[in-house]
């Protein structure tokens, strides 16, 4: 299966340029693995499917915890499940860490959804989440707050994965914070040559975010321009990340057509793709060419630009302060159904207690 899949030939034609699966579920990670797939994704939504897939293990298991932890509330029980499926998903990638001595082969975790604005809370946690494995990736939201936690977890060795993220301001300064962090660690002599930072860029939700205001505005633009937008939007950050030599690498998420992993082949960086969305992509008959230094049609860029504010913003024509970046119009839509995913996580635990 995995030799005749497009994903998998651009694995072996371009190493380079990282497939991960956005999902921690095992099998579909499993079936990642073999199409070449060198790192995971999750986030409370994400968790939550992970166990619907398997329904009556989940249930059962959440029933053991019950009777180990009888004095754990509906949350901690949620985190106890939250680390129990993230740690199945990254002992799967474990071959793969331990054979690129470290930089490949990690699952990413996020923080509680309700830190977004609470530096000191993410750090306290994300230490604690780093420990479920050896191969643990931390995703801290791209906000004022999130910046601050980047730097200092930076600095104390902890590998991050940076999300809630849109725009190329917002990377650029997950980029900086980064650099900082290890800077002061080697300040004081500490090690951490280990972490292989990411900055995410959710391409796929910035385009979705522009097709929003497009219709509340009236604007009847064809569905492509939004799409190339985005890919402008990763382009040029991709090239200002080579510029500036960061040791921060761009990761392409949340996808929305094939040219959100066909347009940025070749590059040094990762794309993380749904299961669903694989399976289309090795369908789709797109030749598996490097395309990332191919630059957006200039008229993509003006058109958005004229009409566009927040694609403005988003390309880093306007400048935006980090005190900006949670109230964004992306991150507010994110940073609801991140929490809303993590409500009825919460909902599941407590169901099954109720029900016995």
């Amino acid at each position: 299966m995995s030799e005749q899949t497009l994903l998998h030939e651009m694995t072996v034609r371009y190493p380079q340029t990282e497939f991960w699966n956005d999902s921690c579920e095992v099998t579909s990670l499993a079936r990642a693995i073999e199409q070449g797939a060198t790192g995971a994704t999750s986030n409370p939504v994400i968790v939550l499917q992970a166990m619907q897939a398997d329904l009556p293990k989940w249930e059962a298991y959440t029933r053991v915890l019950f009777e180990a932890l009888p004095d754990a509330d509906d949350e901690a029980i949620a985190w106890e499940l939250i680390e129990h499926a993230v740690g199945l998903g990254a002992d799967l990638l474990r071959p793969v860490f331990e054979q690129t001595d470290g930089k490949r082969g990690r699952l990413s975790v996020q923080v509680n959804p309700r830190y977004a604005n609470d530096a000191e809370a993410m750090v306290e946690q994300a230490i604690g989440l780093s420990l479920i494995r050896g191969n643990i990736a931390i995703k801290i939201p791209a906000t004022a707050a999130g910046l601050h936690a980047i730097e200092y977890l930076t600095s104390v060795g902890v590998t991050i994965n940076a999300t809630v993220s849109y725009t190329v301001p917002q990377v650029i300064a997950v980029a900086e914070a980064v650099e900082r962090g290890i800077a002061y660690a080697e300040s004081v002599g500490r090690d951490v040559s280990h972490v292989t930072p990411w900055a995410t860029l959710m391409v796929g939700r910035l385009e979705d975010h522009l097709k929003d205001q497009a219709r509340e505005t009236g604007r009847g633009l064809p569905d492509d321009l939004f799409r190339m937008g985005s890919v402008a939007v990763f382009k040029r950050a991709y090239v200002l990340f080579k510029y500036r030599k960061f040791r921060t690498r761009l990761l392409a998420a949340a996808m929305r057509g094939h040219e959100h992993w066909s347009e940025f082949i070749g590059g040094r960086l990762v794309i993380t793709i749904p299961p669903k969305t694989q399976d289309e992509f090795n369908a789709s008959g797109v030749s598996v060419t490097p395309r990332i230094a191919v630059t957006p049609p200039a008229a993509v860029v003006e058109t958005l630009s004229e009409f566009f504010p927040d694609f403005r913003r988003a390309y880093g024509s306007d400048p935006m302060e980090p005190e900006e970046f949670e109230h964004y119009g992306a991150s507010q839509k994110t940073l609801r159904q991140f929490n809303q995913g993590y409500d009825n996580l919460l909902a599941f635990v407590a169901d099954i207690r109720k029900n016995g």
